[in-house]
């Protein structure tokens, strides 16, 4: 009897001896406190350094917002957004005011949309009132033209025009002469009528991208209106021309 206890007792501790001997033990053989102890601990430093490092992208962005939007947050739009949107001066945003002094006749447009082009500045409202677009000009005599959503604005008389949507305009293109008249159609070719050295008046069109495709000279008319057909394959230029002293008008079609 003693033997086979002793064998038993002999065989128990040879087990212990075994675990004692076991180089990584899992969270089960791990004490309940002991395992708490072990949790990891974020110091008040590092939380404050996550906490100011956020702040300052946070107002980063928000920097970087107001210089890429500096046109939208001008103290004039900050205070017609804050009168008809957030006071709501009327249930669908009109009446909108006009920005500049005065709109000639002809750069009032309305399909839908409204866009105008004012002494100052072109600009585009939605139906209900809500501003499309904002860009200010430095034309003297500021003539617009639209189809669909493009836009071209032309210093009548004077150098320069600018081409682009209702939402914005591209920078604005120098002419070596006065011009006369221009169009633009819905896919964004457009033309442009100017003074020319040798001729009455010239021709010049354009793809969406800017780039010519076609120029023709007029000799013996003065173009003032041309209109561009919907896939920039022809125009129509109506202009003037004299006969023993008798101002004539003319209609001409030209392909290209």
């Amino acid at each position: 009897m003693f033997k086979r206890y002793g064998g038993r007792h002999s065989v128990r501790n040879v087990d212990k001896r075994k675990r004692g001997k076991r180089d990584v033990l899992s969270y089960e053989d791990v004490p309940l406190e002991e395992y708490n102890d072990e949790r990891t601990q974020i110091s008040k430093d590092a939380v404050k350094r996550i906490l100011i490092i956020a702040a300052v992208l946070v107002v980063t962005g928000l920097i970087i917002f107001a210089v890429a939007n500096r046109d939208a947050l001008s103290p004039d739009k900050l205070g017609h957004w804050f009168k008809y949107d957030v006071l709501g001066s009327s249930d669908d945003g009109f009446p909108a005011e006009i920005i500049g002094s005065n709109v000639s006749i002809g750069n009032f447009k309305c399909d839908g949309d409204i866009s105008y082009v004012s002494d100052t500045a072109f600009a585009s409202i939605s139906s209900t009132g809500n501003e499309i677009g904002y860009n200010q000009h430095s034309f003297s005599s500021p003539v617009m033209e639209t189809a669909a959503d493009k836009v071209i604005i032309y210093n009548l008389g004077g150098n320069g025009y600018v081409v682009g949507t209702k939402d914005k305009l591209k920078d604005i293109k120098d002419t070596d002469n006065y011009v006369i008249t221009a169009d633009i159609n819905s896919r964004g070719d457009y033309c442009v009528v100017t003074q020319t050295d040798g001729y009455l008046s010239k021709l010049h069109v354009f793809n969406s991208e800017g780039e010519k495709i076609y120029a023709y000279s007029f000799a013996d008319y003065y173009i003032n209106s041309v209109s561009l057909n919907p896939n920039g394959t022809g125009c129509v230029a109506c202009g003037v021309a004299g006969d023993n002293g008798s101002l004539l008008g003319i209609e001409t079609a030209y392909g290209f």
